[in-house]
């Protein structure tokens, strides 16, 4: 017994060390490990915690898993915060990450080919290619969009592609007739006979969150400092989609944003 009382204990400890972090579905497991692997390294080095990736398939799983807090750190975008600070408070943005161009906010662009004539005033049975079903510039965007138009995606059809760079494809091949895709990669493919058609609002950039309900407030503190304070030359062998600088969240417009989006229905591809 007294034997058993040590092991628990020091099981007790050891978990506590381990921080459970849950990168944005960006690839297949193992390519999101790589991508992440250097990451993950640098802030065991930093905090002297390990820290183990544990992967979710989707946005909705890594909710999931904050909410059964089997994640303390997960690495994601507005529109997910948004839907997970419904049901679960226990749950801050730690750090910010900042686009290419600098800043912490971006957009989304509607597009169709050159070649069509598309008037989105009360538009109906048309094909919309989305990307995600949790991302911004799915169907949260296009819809926000439409319907100051008197439209909506529930009169056409749409279908959730899973990447931005297959919307952008499959309108241009005419599978599609309008797109939705973050604008800039609209603008790395817009060469591509595409042509805008509507941008939207800024959108607070990807963020960094905490699970309240499994980290210590100096546990928290630590990998903000952590992460908002890493340079150019600690960021040189991390992957390119996550080596911009992070800053302090901006509070004020990760609120705006909710209350913009937060009443919007994401339905299912139809």
């Amino acid at each position: 017994m007294k034997w058993l009382i040590i092991f628990i204990i020091c099981s007790s400890l050891f978990a506590k060390d381990v921080i459970r972090f849950s990168p944005l579905p960006m690839e297949s497991a193992s390519k999101t490990l790589e991508i992440f692997k250097p990451f993950i390294e640098y802030l065991e080095k930093k905090s002297g915690k390990k820290v183990k990736l544990v992967y979710r398939a989707t946005n909705l799983e890594i909710i999931k898993g904050l909410k059964n807090k089997e994640i303390d750190l997960a690495h994601f975008g507005p529109l997910p915060y948004v839907i997970l600070t419904k049901e679960y408070k226990d749950i801050v943005p730690i750090a910010q990450f900042l686009e290419k161009n600098g800043k912490n906010s971006y957009t989304c662009t509607l597009f169709k080919r050159k070649d069509t004539k598309i008037d989105l005033h009360k538009i109906q049975n048309k094909k919309f290619a989305l990307t995600h079903k949790y991302s911004t510039c799915g169907y949260v965007f296009v819809e926000d969009m439409l319907k100051k138009y008197d439209s909506s995606l529930t009169n056409n059809e749409f279908k959730y592609l899973g990447s931005h760079y297959t919307a952008i494809a499959d309108v241009v091949t005419g599978d599609y007739d309008i797109g939705g895709v973050k604008t800039s990669i609209y603008d790395q493919f817009k060469y591509l006979d595409v042509e805008a058609i509507g941008i939207g609002e800024e959108n607070p950039s990807l963020m960094l969150v905490a699970n309240t309900a499994t980290l210590s407030k100096e546990e928290i503190i630590q990998f903000q400092t952590i992460i908002t304070s890493a340079t150019k030359k600690d960021k040189k062998d991390w992957d390119v989609k996550i080596n911009s600088a992070a800053k302090i969240p901006d509070i004020q417009a990760l609120l705006q944003y909710q209350k913009r989006v937060e009443n919007i229905e994401i339905e299912d591809e139809k």
